[in-house]
């Protein structure tokens, strides 16, 4: 399976774990010491489900957002971390230049 096969977040964490260094995939999906505030933020988005919309028009979706008086493309960014490093030489420059072209905050 590839990521273009993907239909759901468990399909695509399969994928991660076959494809992404034992090492760095450990990193990202544990937590620190006894790992609490991991079990608790699982257990509170399991409090959340999607709602399917089927038959929507989605031709004219707009998710751009403001914040801090800037109009953005996306409601999310992409926050400084050390670790990009991990999957790819230079990634974190790579996150950083397409945040800046699709206008999405850093």
């Amino acid at each position: 399976m590839n990521v273009k096969q993907a239909i759901n977040i468990d399909d695509l964490y399969k994928i991660a774990k076959k494809r992404i260094p034992k090492v760095a995939f450990d990193f990202i999906e544990g937590g620190v010491e006894s790992e609490t505030a991991l079990s608790r933020n699982i257990n509170s988005f399991q409090r959340y489900g999607l709602l399917p919309r089927y038959l929507v028009d989605v031709s004219k979706i707009d998710q751009s957002t403001t914040l801090f008086g800037k109009k953005w493309n996306g409601p999310f960014g992409f926050a400084p971390t050390g670790t990009a490093g991990l999957f790819r030489r230079g990634a974190d420059l790579m996150l950083a230049a397409a945040a800046s072209k699709l206008i999405f905050p850093i």
